[in-house]
C-alpha cells in the first residue's frame, strides 16, 4: 500500500513509465524495485529544497536508471556488484538500460528531448565508479542532482540488508565499506552530503553486524 501511495503521487506521464517498465523491474536484481520506490519517495519528498529539481527529469530517471540489471542472469549480478565485482562492470548494466529506457519511454510517448537527456544519463549514471569516466563525467546540472540522489538512494537501509547478504563476502567487508564512504564523499551539492552523512551512521551499524 505505501507504494502504492507512492505511485498515485506521480503525474500520469511519467506513472505511464513506469507502468511500462514494472516487467523488466521485477525481472532485475532483488531489491532494485524497491530502490526504485525509495528513490521515487526520496525526490518527491526533497523537490522542495534548495536544489532545483526537475521532476520531469528525475522521476523518470529513478525508475529507468538500474533497468539494464534485467538483462543479467541472476547468476551473474555477484560479478556487477559486491566482494567479486569485476573492472567496469557497471557500464554492462548502464549501456543495456539505456537501449531498454529509450524503448519505454517512446512506448510512453514521454517528452522526445526530455528523453534523450534521461537516455543519456541512464547509459552514464555509475561513471564514478568506472576507469577512465570519473566525476568529471557529471557535466551537467542534471547528471550531478541524479548522482548524488542515487547515492542517497544507495543508503537504503532495506537495499544494504539485501546486498551485505547476498554479495559481500564477511572477509572484505571493510574493503566494500570504504567504497560506499567514498561513494558519499563525492557528492556534489552540500544539502545531499549532510544527507547521506546522516544515513550513513545507521548503515555503519549493519557493516558492524556483517563482520560478526
Amino acid at each position: 500500500m505505501v507504494n502504492g501511495k507512492i505511485i498515485e503521487r506521480l503525474n500520469p506521464e511519467v506513472r505511464k513509465v513506469f507502468e511500462k517498465a514494472k516487467p523488466y523491474l521485477k525481472e532485475s536484481r532483488e531489491g532494485d524495485i524497491e530502490h526504485v520506490y525509495f528513490m521515487l519517495e526520496t525526490i518527491l519528498n526533497l523537490k522542495q529544497k534548495k536544489v532545483n529539481i526537475d521532476l520531469s527529469i528525475m522521476l523518470p530517471l529513478a525508475i529507468l536508471h538500474d533497468i539494464g540489471h534485467c538483462g543479467v542472469l541472476p547468476e551473474h549480478f555477484k560479478y556487477l556488484t559486491g566482494s567479486e565485482k569485476i573492472k567496469n562492470a557497471k557500464l554492462v548494466h548502464m549501456l543495456t538500460g539505456a537501449k531498454i529506457a529509450k524503448k519505454i519511454l517512446e512506448e510512453s510517448d514521454y517528452d522526445p528531448e526530455k528523453s534523450k537527456e534521461i537516455i543519456e544519463i541512464v547509459s552514464m549514471h555509475d561513471a564514478g565508479q568506472v576507469e577512465g569516466m570519473g566525476l568529471e563525467a557529471y557535466n551537467t546540472p542534471n547528471k550531478k542532482i541524479f548522482h548524488d540522489l542515487d547515492r542517497i538512494g544507495g543508503l537504503d537501509v532495506k537495499r544494504i540488508r539485501i546486498y551485505l547478504s547476498k554479495y559481500v563476502d564477511k572477509n572484505k567487508i571493510d574493503k566494500i565499506r570504504e567504497e560506499f564512504v567514498k561513494s558519499t564523499k563525492g557528492i556534489f551539492h552540500k544539502e545531499f552530503q549532510e544527507t547521506a552523512k546522516e544515513m550513513f551512521k545507521y548503515i555503519d551499524k549493519l557493516f558492524d553486524e556483517k563482520r560478526k
